[in-house]
């Protein structure tokens, strides 16, 4: 018994050791910064919200995945800095914010990218079911 007890632990310390990355929780994209925003939690519940408006359009669920947005938009994810320091001030910019299950929170920053989020804020109108 003492061998299966040993067995246990060391499984328990290799799947400790191969864990993946973070499970993302809710994605929330805002291009161009203060424009438009979409929200979507690992539910599949999304949202859409124009400007500072505090209302927001509710999209049909699982149209979006979190982890497919990510997917999108991880080569694009820029440390959010000061203007200053952008690559290119002049660029077009958004926000990429990402909230963990285990309660942490990253934000990024995405550059000149009218056309993949674009893309996106239009599927979410095509699948706008009600109003928040």
């Amino acid at each position: 018994m003492k061998m299966a007890g040993i067995a246990l632990v060391l499984l328990v310390f290799i799947k400790a050791g191969c864990a993946g990355p973070d499970q993302i929780d809710t994605f929330i994209m805002d291009y161009p910064h203060g424009e438009n925003r979409i929200h979507v939690k690992s539910t599949g519940e999304a949202y859409l919200y124009y400007g500072a408006a505090p209302s927001a359009k509710v999209i049909r669920k699982n149209t979006f995945s979190v982890d497919e947005l990510y997917n999108i938009f991880k080569e694009n994810l820029h440390p959010n800095m000061p203007r200053e320091e952008w690559p290119d001030p002049k660029s077009q910019a958004g926000m990429v914010t990402i909230k963990y299950a285990d309660g942490k929170e990253e934000d990024f920053l995405i550059f000149d990218m009218p056309q993949i989020t674009g893309e996106i804020f239009d599927k979410a109108k095509e699948n706008i079911e009600g109003e928040f």
